[in-house]
C-alpha cells in the first residue's frame, strides 16, 4: 500500500511506536519545532500499533527499536509483509553499527539516535522526499510498462493508423481501419488522396524536400510530424516507416502514432519535474569533507554556490577553517583550537552548531547552522563531513522581531566598510563611522550636508558615473578616486543601489565603500616586479647572444694577427667577422624596435599594397607545406607608418606561424576597416581604445598557446623553442614596432586550435604616398668637403679613413661645439654634415638645425645606435637621411653620394 504524498507545508500523519511517554512527547516537540505540521498518533505496544496501521493511512512511521514485547525491526518486517511501503524511521537510544547496517539492508529508511534528536526533522524531511521520488519512479515505470503493452498491441493487432503509399506520386495505396477511424476519411477518400492532403501548410515544403532527397531510403524511426484530420484538427504524430514492395511497386509502409495527448502530458510531467527540482534546489544543504589538516577533499554544488565559488578547484586542497572561520563576526581572529569541528572530530565525536558565522569568497559573511561527523578508516579518524545551511533569512526574521531602528543603525556603524546615503543631488544625509574614518573626519556631523561631487570626488564627473552605474539596480565594483579632509587621495570601490520613491530620500542612493588604495599599491608593485623579471630575462639573453658574437669576432681578429696568413684565409676570416657584426646589428635593431627607440621614417601607406608585395615571397620563405591566404578589404583606409617596420611585423608573425605549424597548415593574412565602441573597451572584450582603425590580422592553424605562454610572448628573449632555435625577439620586436606606430596588438589562442594576432593601427583615409625608386649609384667616390661630428674616437677615425679613401675632404669634430666652430671659421664650402645624434652636450639633430641656418642646402646624414626620444628628421629638410648603427661603410658612402647628387641638382 503506497502512502499518500504530502507537501511539507500540509499536514502529515505520523505513527509513533514508543512505550516511553516522555520520549514520545520529546519527538513530537522536535517535529513541530522544526516547522512540520505533523498529526502524531502514539502506539505503546505491538497490538495497538497493528490496530493503528489497519485503521489509518500514515505518511511516515517512527518507532523505537527496543520495546517490551517487540522490536523496531520486527515491526518493520510485519508492516512490509502486509504490503505497506510507508516510510519507516527508527528513533532509538543506542544502535550498534552491525544492527544499524542490518536495519538499513532490511529496508528501513533511516535511523536517529535519541541523543541527537536535532537530526529527527532532517531525517523525516529527507525520508518523505525519497518517498516522493520513489513514487515518481514507480509512476514512470508503470508508464513504461503501459507503453510496452501498447507496442505489443501495435505489433500484433495494428491498433494505430497504418498505410502504404507510393513515394513517387505520394498517393495512398492502402490504409488500415485505425487510420480510417482516426483521420475521419473513408477508404475511398483515402485512396483518392496523396500524402500532401493530410499535411498542414507549414510542414508541406519540409515533407516534399525530404521525399525529393536522393538519400531518402524510406527508413524512418520516430519522426515527429503534424497531420490534419478530415475535420481540420491538427494532431502531432510519430512516424515510423519502412520500404516495402506492394503490388509490385516500391512503396513505403508507415505507422502513425498520435502523440498529441502524450506530448501534452509529457509537457505537464516536465513542468512538474522542474517544480520538484526547484523545490530540491531551494532546500539543498551544502556539504564538504575535510582531512585531518582541515583541507577540503570534497564539496557539492550547493557548497560552492553558498560560499560564492564557481569551481570545485577553488576549494579542493584549501584549508576550510581559514576560508570559513578566518575571523569572528566582530573581526577578531578565530584560532583553530577554538573551532568546534576540529575539537570534536579529533576526539571521534560529531558536533552541531545552530548559529555560526561563515565567510564567503567575496569577503562577506552569513549566519549558518552546521553539523559535523567524523570519518573513520581502519579505526582511525581521517577527517570529517560538514553539512551546513544558510540561516540568513531565519536570522533576519528573528532580528526583525527583536530589533528596532537603533539596532539597524548600530549594525551600519559597526560595518568594516564605509556606508553612506545621499539625496538625488548628492548631498550626504547619513554616514557611518568607517566612512568618516576613511575620509579623515572626526565625526559624522562634519560630513552630513557636504556635496559629494565637490567635497569627496576628485573628479566631479565620477559622481554622475557612479549614479548611472547603480541606477539599473544594486551594483558593486565601480572604482574612483576620493579626497580626504587632509587632501590625501585614496582609491575606493563603490557598490550600492538607487533608493525607491517611497524612501525618505526618494531618488537618492545608498552606497557602500571599500578603501582599496593599499590593494592597488600592491598591485602596482607586483606589476613592477614582473617588469623587472622581464628585464632580467632580456639582459641574460643579450649577454648570451653578444658573448657568442664577440667570441667569433675576437677569435677571427686574433687569427688575423698571424703575419704569415694565407690570403684566402684572410678573406674568409674577414667575412666571418663581417657576418658576426651583421648578426649583432640585427639583434640591436630588434631590441630598438622592441624598446620603441628605433628612428622611423613614416609615410602614408596602403597596407594592402604592402601585404600583396610581401605575399610574392612568403611562400618561398615559409615552405611548400604552408598555404598562404590573403583576404584584403578593397576599401581599406590608409595609415601612417614606416613601411620597412610594417613589413618586419608581417615577416616576424609569418615566421612565428611557420614554427607553430611543423607539419604544415594555413597562414591567413586579413585586412579590414574597424570601428571600436567605447562599451566593448570598458568591458575589456577588446583591450583597444575606441576609434577608427586599420586591422591587420595574421592567423595560423598551428599548435596554439596556453594562457601562461600568452602572458609572456611579447617579452624579449622569451621563447618556447629549443636552445639555438630562436632568439626570442621576434614577437617582442612586433610589439615594439606596433607601439611605436601608435597601434595596439591583441592575441587569441588555445592549445591545438591555432593562434591569431590582431594589430590595430590608426586609420587616416588619405591617399597613400607614392614610393620613389632609389637611384642606382655607379660610384661611391667624391671630392666634396665633409664635416664629421662623432664623439667616439675609433668610429670617427675609421669613418674619416674610409671617406678620404673615396676622395672626400674630411673635417673632424669631437662634439657639437667643435663642429659649430669649424662651420663659423672654415672659409671654403662645406657640402655635407655627418653627425652622431647622441653626443655630450648638444645633440646631433639640434646641431644639424643650427648648421643649416649657417650653411643652407647642406646635405645631412644623422647616425645613431640609440636615441631616447622621437626624432623629427623632416624638420631638417629633404636633404637629410638617417642611418641606424651599426651600418657598413659602403652604406654610408652610398647614402652620402645620393644626398650630394640630389643637392647638386
Amino acid at each position: 500500500m503506497a502512502a499518500p504524498t504530502q507537501a511539507f507545508s500540509e499536514t502529515i500523519r505520523v505513527l509513533l511506536l514508543e512505550d516511553n511517554p516522555a520520549d514520545a512527547e520529546l519527538c513530537i516537540r522536535r517535529l513541530r519545532k522544526a516547522g512540520l505540521n505533523a498529526v502524531v498518533d502514539v502506539a505503546r505496544f505491538s497490538q495497538e500499533f497493528m490496530d493503528r496501521v489497519h485503521s489509518q493511512m500514515y505518511d511516515i512511521i517512527l518507532t523505537d527499536y527496543r520495546l517490551p514485547d517487540w522490536n523496531g525491526l520486527d515491526a518493520f518486517r510485519w508492516l512490509r509483509s502486509l504490503g505497506y511501503d510507508t516510510p519507516f524511521v527508527l528513533v532509538t537510544g543506542t544502535l550498534g553499527d552491525e544492527l544499524a547496517i542490518e536495519c538499513i539492508k532490511a529496508g528501513v529508511s533511516d535511523y536517529v539516535l535519541k541523543e541527537n534528536l536535532e537530526r529527527l526533522s532532517v531525517a523525516v524531511r529527507r525520508t518523505l522526499e525519497e518517498q516522493k521520488l520513489r513514487q515518481s519512479r514507480d509512476y514512470a515505470e508503470r508508464e513504461l510498462r503501459e507503453s510496452e503493452k501498447q507496442y505489443r498491441l501495435l505489433f500484433n493487432a495494428n491498433p494505430h493508423p497504418m498505410w502504404v503509399f507510393d513515394p513517387v506520386t505520394l498517393r495512398f495505396l492502402t490504409v488500415n481501419e485505425a487510420a480510417i477511424q482516426h483521420y475521419g476519411y473513408s477508404l475511398a477518400e483515402f485512396l483518392s488522396m496523396t500524402m500532401c492532403d493530410i499535411r498542414p501548410e507549414e510542414e508541406l515544403q519540409k515533407f516534399l524536400t525530404m521525399m525529393r532527397d536522393p538519400k531518402h531510403s524510406g527508413n524512418a524511426d520516430r519522426q515527429l510530424w503534424k497531420h490534419r484530420k478530415k475535420d481540420g484538427t491538427i494532431i502531432e504524430v510519430e512516424i515510423s516507416s519502412q520500404p516495402i514492395t506492394f503490388r509490385a511497386l516500391n512503396a513505403e509502409l508507415v505507422l502513425a502514432h498520435d502523440v498529441t495527448v502524450q506530448r501534452r502530458a509529457q509537457a505537464e510531467v516536465r513542468e512538474s519535474r522542474e517544480q520538484l527540482q526547484l523545490l530540491l534546489d531551494s532546500t539543498a544543504e551544502a556539504i564538504c569533507a575535510i582531512d585531518n589538516n582541515g583541507d577540503c577533499t570534497l564539496c557539492n554544488a550547493s557548497c560552492l554556490q553558498l560560499l560564492g565559488y564557481t569551481d570545485e578547484s577553488d576549494l579542493l586542497g584549501k584549508n576550510m577553517h581559514q576560508l570559513l572561520h578566518h575571523t569572528h563576526p566582530d573581526g577578531g581572529p578565530y584560532p583553530l583550537e577554538e573551532c568546534r569541528i576540529f575539537r570534536t572530530f579529533q576526539r571521534g565525536e560529531g558536533c552541531h552548531a545552530s548559529d555560526e558565522v561563515l565567510w564567503r569568497a567575496d569577503g562577506t559573511c552569513f549566519p549558518a547552522e552546521y553539523w559535523s561527523y567524523p570519518i573513520s578508516r581502519d579505526g582511525l579518524i581521517v577527517g570529517s563531513v560538514v553539512t551546513f545551511v544558510d540561516i540568513t533569512e531565519r536570522k533576519r526574521a528573528e532580528e526583525q522581531l527583536r530589533q528596532s531602528e537603533s539596532r539597524y543603525r548600530s549594525i551600519i556603524e559597526a560595518a568594516p566598510y564605509g556606508v553612506y546615503r545621499v539625496d538625488r543631488n548628492g548631498i550626504i544625509a547619513m554616514v557611518n563611522s568607517a566612512c568618516v574614518a576613511m575620509l579623515g573626519y572626526r565625526t559624522a556631523e562634519e560630513l552630513v550636508g557636504l556635496n559629494t561631487a565637490i567635497d569627496v570626488y576628485v573628479n566631479p564627473i565620477d559622481q554622475l558615473r557612479a549614479a548611472d552605474y547603480a541606477a539599473g539596480g544594486p551594483s558593486v565594483g565601480f572604482e574612483t578616486t576620493w579626497k580626504r579632509k587632509d587632501g590625501k587621495l585614496i582609491t575606493v570601490r563603490l557598490g550600492g543601489r538607487r533608493l525607491p520613491e517611497d524612501d525618505e530620500l526618494p531618488g537618492g542612493y545608498e552606497v557602500f565603500v571599500e578603501d582599496i588604495t593599499e590593494q592597488r599599491t600592491l598591485q602596482n608593485k607586483f606589476e613592477q616586479a614582473q617588469k623587472m623579471e622581464a628585464i632580467g630575462r632580456m639582459a641574460g639573453g643579450m649577454a648570451h647572444d653578444f658573448n657568442n658574437l664577440l667570441m667569433v669576432i675576437s677569435g677571427y681578429a686574433q687569427l688575423l694577427e698571424d703575419p704569415a696568413i694565407d690570403p684566402k684565409k684572410l678573406t674568409h676570416y674577414v667575412a666571418q667577422i663581417q657576418s658576426a657584426t651583421s648578426k649583432a646589428a640585427a639583434v640591436t635593431r630588434q631590441l630598438l624596435a622592441f624598446s620603441r627607440r628605433q628612428v622611423l621614417e613614416p609615410t602614408i601607406l596602403d597596407l594592402n599594397y604592402v601585404v600583396k608585395d610581401l605575399g610574392k615571397m612568403l611562400p618561398r620563405l615559409l615552405g611548400e607545406d604552408v598555404e598562404v591566404v590573403t583576404v584584403l578589404d578593397p576599401h581599406l583606409g590608409t595609415l601612417r607608418a614606416d613601411r620597412g617596420q610594417i613589413e618586419q611585423v608581417i615577416m616576424n608573425l609569418a615566421v612565428n606561424a611557420r614554427d607553430a605549424m611543423p607539419d604544415g597548415g594555413h597562414l591567413t593574412i586579413e585586412t579590414s576597416n574597424v570601428e571600436l565602441e567605447a562599451a566593448r573597451y570598458q568591458r575589456h572584450e577588446i583591450p583597444v581604445p575606441p576609434g577608427r582603425y586599420v586591422l591587420l590580422a595574421v592567423s595560423d592553424t598551428g599548435v596554439g598557446m596556453d594562457t601562461e605562454t600568452q602572458h609572456h610572448i611579447f617579452e624579449p628573449f622569451f621563447t618556447t623553442k629549443e636552445i639555438g632555435k630562436g632568439t626570442g625577439l621576434g614577437l617582442a620586436t612586433v610589439y615594439g614596432i606596433v607601439k611605436q606606430s601608435q597601434g595596439f596588438i591583441w592575441v587569441g589562442s588555445e592549445p591545438g586550435k591555432g593562434s591569431i594576432f590582431k594589430i590595430y593601427l590608426p586609420r587616416l583615409d588619405v591617399p597613400a604616398t607614392e614610393q620613389a625608386a632609389q637611384p642606382i649609384l655607379e660610384t661611391l667616390s667624391g671630392f666634396e668637403t665633409i664635416l664629421l661630428a662623432e664623439d667616439e674616437i675609433a668610429l670617427r677615425d675609421v669613418s674619416r679613413v674610409y671617406l678620404e679613401s673615396k676622395g672626400y675632404i674630411v673635417l673632424e669634430a669631437a662634439n657639437a661645439k667643435e663642429a659649430l666652430s669649424i662651420c663659423e671659421n672654415y672659409e671654403a664650402p662645406i657640402h655635407a654634415l655627418i653627425t652622431d645624434v647622441v653626443m655630450p652636450g648638444l645633440g646631433g639633430l639640434d646641431l644639424a638645425k643650427l648648421i643649416l641656418k649657417m650653411r643652407p642646402g647642406l646635405a645631412v646624414v644623422l647616425v645613431s645606435g640609440y636615441t631616447d626620444r622621437a626624432m623629427d628628421i623632416e624638420s631638417c629638410g629633404s636633404g637629410t637621411k638617417f642611418l641606424q648603427k651599426p651600418y657598413s661603410l659602403d652604406t654610408l658612402g652610398r647614402t652620402l653620394r645620393a644626398l650630394l647628387a640630389r643637392v647638386d641638382k
